[in-house]
């Protein structure tokens, strides 16, 4: 079998032209690229013994193999919605300010940084090492903001110049990093800047089951149909997520030949094949 597809390069940055019908399938097609350069997408398509494909609509794509059966792979993109996270920090940057101010009181200059740590991430498959931002907060701030203050004073005694501690507050842990009277003018601050969330099997099971509701008709055209689920960190810039191992052990049902989840961050790319449970 010769190689269809090679997608090199750091990440998925087209520039393309043309109608909204041509851009769309363009950028399927630079997907679809990426996938195949993965090695559970090679692995698709040696054990299948994939020669040919073709342009489609549902399914997005049609492969024939050796044995002249056809092969469809219909293609979703995963783009979180915004939520109440931007308000939350704006909430905790406060919060940072006014422990800063606390000691400040108490001729202490004190260059602070706390910075989320979401527990589950600590659980997390992603390709490098990310903080995951707080969407929803488990106590009030002023309860915050009293740990914080009695971390760092149960520390100072036996730390004069730096300070790094960590404080639970249910669902995170805050990483707290202070320096004392360093002589220079920090602004206290909530490390927020690109925040990773946590993928969740709830929010694909939404998507496999709209696409559940095609795959009769997607067989009118193939003999087989597979679906790819995209997380491009593109399309979710101002919140973008990693994958919970919960997703790769969650069992979803769905009579899809398979369901592949492809992640793309940056120049790094990974795909997983989910585990199904056919429908009846």
């Amino acid at each position: 079998m010769h190689k269809l597809y090679s997608f090199k390069g750091g990440g998925i940055k087209p520039m393309l032209v043309g109608n909204k019908n041509e851009t769309k399938k363009a950028n399927e097609s630079l997907l679809l690229d990426c996938f195949l350069d993965t090695k559970i997408g090679r692995k698709w398509c040696t054990k299948n013994k994939i020669t040919d494909k073709i342009d489609s609509e549902e399914p997005d794509f049609i492969f024939t193999d050796l044995n002249r059966l056809s092969h469809g792979l219909e293609l979703v993109k995963f783009v979180r919605q915004g939520g109440d996270y931007q308000e939350i920090n704006r909430t905790m940057q406060h919060m940072v300010e006014q422990v800063y101010a606390y000691f400040l009181k108490q001729n202490l200059n004190i260059g602070l940084v706390v910075t989320p740590i979401n527990k589950e991430h600590l659980r997390t498959i992603c390709l490098r090492y990310r903080y995951s931002g707080i969407t929803k907060l488990e106590e009030k701030p002023e309860e915050i903001k009293n740990k914080i203050i009695k971390a760092i004073e149960d520390e100072l005694p036996n730390n004069k110049n730096f300070i790094s501690t960590n404080i639970d507050i249910v669902t995170h842990w805050l990483r707290i990093r202070a320096s004392i009277n360093s002589g220079i003018e920090a602004t206290p601050t909530f490390n927020c800047e690109r925040m990773y969330f946590d993928l969740q099997p709830d929010k694909l099971r939404n998507i496999i089951d709209k696409k559940n509701a095609l795959v009769e008709k997607y067989l009118h055209k193939c003999n087989l149909c597979s679906l790819l689920i995209v997380v491009d960190n593109e399309d979710n810039c101002f919140s973008p997520v990693t994958i919970s191992k919960s997703v790769l052990h969650t069992k979803y049902a769905s009579n899809f030949d398979n369901i592949f989840l492809l992640y793309i961050d940056g120049g790094y790319s990974k795909s997983y094949k989910l585990r199904i449970v056919k429908n009846l």
